[in-house]
C-alpha cells in the first residue's frame, strides 16, 4: 500500500499484477457441507482485497485514491473450449445404436481413470472386448466429421481467429458447446521490474517469508545481466540501479 501511494503522489507509473486461482485448491462440491474451509478461505480472500475499508483496495481508497486499479489488479486464469457436440456425434450415436456416454464410460473403466477404485462400472477393461465402446469407436472412423475436435489453440499467440474454425449447425447450438475451466494457479513466483525474482515453495505471505514459522524454501535471484530497454517512458541499461 505504501509504494501505490507513493507512486499516486509523485504522477509515477506503477503496477503490481497479482494472478491468484478463482477457487482454492478442492475437490468437490463448493456447496458441500465439507467445503465449509475452502468458502472460508474465499471469504476472507474477498475480505483481503476489496471487501471494506481494510481491505487492500478500501484502504488505498480511503487515503486518497480515486481508483486503485490503475496500480493494483488481481486476475485469475481460465481456458476454454468447444465440445464437438453436433450431428457428427449423433451420426456416431445412431450407426453404432450406442450412447456416447455409455461409450465415454466404458472407455474410462478400460484406461482406468474410474473414482474411488471402483471406476463407472461397466465391467469394460483392457485386453478384452467391450461391445459398446468397440462398436462406437468403429462407426466414429466411418463418419466423416466436418469440424476440428478443439478450438483451444485460438487463445494462444498468434493462434488463428475463433471465427475462421468452422461450426455446422445453429449459433445457438454453439454458444451451448463453449465450455471453460480454471487454470489453478500454484506457482510462487513475484517478479519485479524484470531484475528481481523471488521463487519457490514459500507462499507470499510473513507466514512463509518470515522465515521461522512454515517449513518452506525460495531464492531470491537478481538479474546482472541486463540489456538497454525501456521502462514506464525512462531507458533502463546496464548501469541504470532503478529502485522499487
Amino acid at each position: 500500500m505504501e509504494r501505490v501511494l507513493r507512486a499516486h503522489e509523485s504522477g509515477e507509473p506503477f503496477r503490481v499484477i497479482v494472478c491468484i486461482p478463482a477457487v482454492p485448491a478442492f475437490a468437490g462440491d463448493l456447496h458441500a457441507d465439507d467445503s465449509l474451509g475452502t468458502r472460508a478461505i474465499m471469504k476472507y480472500q474477498w475480505a483481503s482485497i476489496c471487501r471494506g475499508e481494510h481491505s487492500i483496495i478500501g484502504a488505498i481508497k480511503k487515503a486518497g485514491v480515486p481508483d486503485p486499479s490503475v496500480y493494483i489488479r488481481f486476475y485469475n486464469l481460465r481456458n476454454y473450449d468447444r465440445l464437438n457436440v453436433n450431428a457428427t456425434m449423433s451420426n456416431v450415436e445412431e450407426a453404432s445404436n450406442v450412447n456416447y456416454e455409455d461409450a465415454r464410460k466404458d472407455h474410462d473403466d478400460i484406461v482406468g481413470a474410474g473414482y474411488d477404485g471402483s471406476g463407472e462400472g461397466t465391467a469394460a477393461s483392457a485386453g478384452q472386448a467391450n461391445q459398446k465402446y468397440d462398436d462406437y469407436q468403429q462407426a466414429g472412423s466411418k463418419v466423416k466429421d466436418s469440424q476440428v475436435d478443439t478450438v483451444s489453440g485460438c487463445y494462444m499467440d498468434k493462434g488463428s481467429s475463433i471465427m475462421d474454425i468452422p461450426w455446422v449447425g445453429s449459433e445457438e447450438d454453439e454458444m451451448n458447446a463453449f465450455v471453460s475451466e480454471e487454470l489453478y494457479i500454484h506457482s510462487k513466483v513475484l517478479i519485479s521490474d524484470d531484475r528481481v525474482v523471488i521463487c519457490g515453495s514459500a507462499n507470499l505471505n510473513d507466514r512463509s517469508q518470515l522465515g521461522y514459522r512454515d517449513s518452506e524454501m525460495a531464492v531470491v535471484i537478481e538479474d546482472s545481466a541486463t540489456i538497454d530497454s525501456v521502462m514506464a517512458g525512462h531507458p533502463v541499461g546496464n548501469n541504470d540501479q532503478t529502485a522499487n
